[in-house]
């Protein structure tokens, strides 16, 4: 992973061990223009994630319904 990501052009990526799982960050090519602001939506939603919360309540916090279920 390294070599392909340092033949891609792009930063090595970190590893690192979190609440027993295997995190690992890889870093996308820079592009053009930066949005500096964030819609009310994703504000609410940075906001619950302060504290740890699963997926449905992180719907819920924005008013949306859980997703369906894949069988």
């Amino acid at each position: 992973m390294i070599d392909l990501c340092e033949r891609a052009g792009l930063s090595s990526p970190m590893f690192r061990q979190e609440g027993g799982q295997f995190v690992q960050v890889l870093w996308r090519p820079e592009q053009g223009g930066t949005r500096m602001d964030l819609d009310q939506e994703s504000v609410e939603i940075l906001r619950a994630c302060m504290t740890e919360k699963s997926m449905i309540e992180l719907l819920t916090v924005v008013g949306r319904e859980k997703p369906h279920q894949v069988q």
